[in-house]
């Protein structure tokens, strides 16, 4: 599929493996040993090693992130961005991952299940490994944060992928579900309930849903061009709900009917609804008569620029939405 090729370029963390046609580990990955575990008898201890060099593998914000949406499938989850560790248990398996790449297996049957396990974990946490071109995680790669690895092209994803796809499903659910957390935000702010504690829990209880299904598509992705588009999903659902709270974060600096207007431009900007661009427009001239210091119109500034690749990035998917 040339589609990522489209998209990012070449020198992206995100266009690897596509030569092959296939998933690869996203490191250097290196079992260091295995040795029996101590307290089972019949099962065993592995330590991996998914980079050689000694530095920051893992952007510790985003693995904790992916593990909280993700914490459902866990039988446990602990992790702390500061120590840069997390213990996870999966599969009856307990996962040590640390920030530079370090990966410690304990209790598993075998050599061939250590493998299986580190496969999983590798497209589960893709989207947290820092990018060799540009330094960020590669799921702001796939949202084009960073501005050195996306390529501003305007197309859509055709039908026949999602249905073809192995994890089209997966997809199409998690965008399903994103589609239906943005239409609650639009309705609730515009009936003026958005801001009642029930209905914010709603609409990010829809958001987390739509969150693990995209993680569902990238684990259990059959190649890279697959797992890439999980990514950009999850990237877009990430940054629809960072949206949200940042304009409710600005309660006490404008007023709440401009939370509102903002509110409802994000959920319009997911949506793809026509009148986005012309409201948007609109809204910016309107900043011009807010009363609030710099530094403050410049973070309103910051979201109002956000929406726009909110709306670029929603509008890959937007044949989705004819899907019953």
């Amino acid at each position: 599929m040339e589609l990522i090729k489209l998209l990012f370029k070449e020198e992206c963390d995100l266009t690897k493996g596509l030569k092959k046609g296939e998933i690869t580990s996203f490191g250097e990955m290196e079992i260091a040993y295995i040795q029996p575990c101590a307290s089972e008898r019949g099962k065993v201890t592995a330590d991996i090693v998914m980079s050689r060099e000694d530095k920051t593998f893992f952007d510790f914000t985003m693995v904790c992130l992916i593990l909280e949406l993700y914490k459902i499938m866990f039988a446990e989850e602990k992790c702390n961005q500061v120590l840069g560790a997390a213990m996870i248990k999966w599969r009856g398996r307990d996962i040590i991952v640390f920030r530079n790449g370090r990966i410690s297996v304990k209790r598993a049957l075998s050599k061939d299940e250590v493998k299986k396990i580190l496969a999983s974990l590798n497209r589960l946490l893709w989207g947290s490994v820092l990018c060799n071109n540009c330094g960020k995680p590669l799921v702001d790669c796939a949202f084009g944060k960073c501005k050195k690895c996306m390529n501003a092209k305007e197309f859509k994803i055709d039908l026949s992928y999602f249905k073809k796809a192995l994890t089209g499903l997966f997809l199409v659910k998690s965008l399903k579900k994103l589609y239906e957390a943005s239409g609650k935000t639009l309705n609730y702010s515009i009936d003026l309930t958005v801001f009642d504690k029930p209905k914010l829990i709603d609409v990010y209880q829809s958001v987390n849903e739509a969150a693990r299904e995209a993680l569902n598509c990238i684990a259990g992705a059959s190649d890279v061009s697959e797992a890439c588009l999980g990514l950009i999903a999850l990237s877009l659902i990430i940054n629809f709900k960072a949206s949200i709270q940042n304009a409710i974060e600005l309660t006490g600096y404008l007023t709440k009917e401009a939370i509102l207007k903002f509110l409802i431009l994000i959920s319009k900007a997911v949506l793809n609804k026509e009148d986005f661009k012309e409201e948007k427009l609109a809204f910016e001239r309107e900043l011009n008569n807010f009363k609030i210091d710099y530094l403050m119109l410049n973070k309103v500034r910051e979201l109002m620029d956000s929406l726009v690749q909110l709306s670029f990035i929603a509008s890959l998917f937007n044949n989705v939405k004819s899907l019953p």
